[in-house]
């Protein structure tokens, strides 16, 4: 993978992005995003997630989440609980600092476990 340069200003467009995700997420929200990363992050560290700030540390601490690789991000913002804006927005971002969305089996994967997750989440706590 060739070198990219990333300036000052489109690392604070970054941390701007993930404020202002944060900033629209909801309590139960987090925890079903938290659910949603829980093959990802460890129990321990996730009990202690009580922002999506922390959530997002976290999942950039596993390399799940960069500043040029913002897939993951996007995949968590498709699902039910949050609104397309917020994933527009993540997209926005990666086509401005000219990120091409990763693709390929891991995609489909994420969407299936993730439909599975929801489902069990749904049946545990809702139904």
């Amino acid at each position: 993978m060739a070198y990219q340069h990333i300036d000052e200003s489109e690392q604070r467009s970054f941390h701007k992005l993930l404020i202002d995700i944060s900033e629209q997420i909801k309590k139960e929200e987090l925890e079903t995003l938290k659910f949603y990363c829980s093959h990802l992050i460890p129990a321990a560290r996730l009990e202690d997630i009580n922002s999506p700030l922390q959530l997002w540390e976290a999942l950039m601490d596993k390399g799940c989440v960069s500043l040029t690789d913002t897939t993951f991000l996007q995949e968590l913002m498709e699902n039910p609980i949050k609104r397309d804006q917020l994933r527009d927005r993540v997209i926005q971002y990666a086509n401005r600092v000219h990120v091409p969305p990763q693709s390929g089996g891991l995609t489909v994967l994420y969407v299936i476990c993730f439909l599975y997750i929801y489902i069990l989440f749904y049946i545990y706590f809702i139904g």
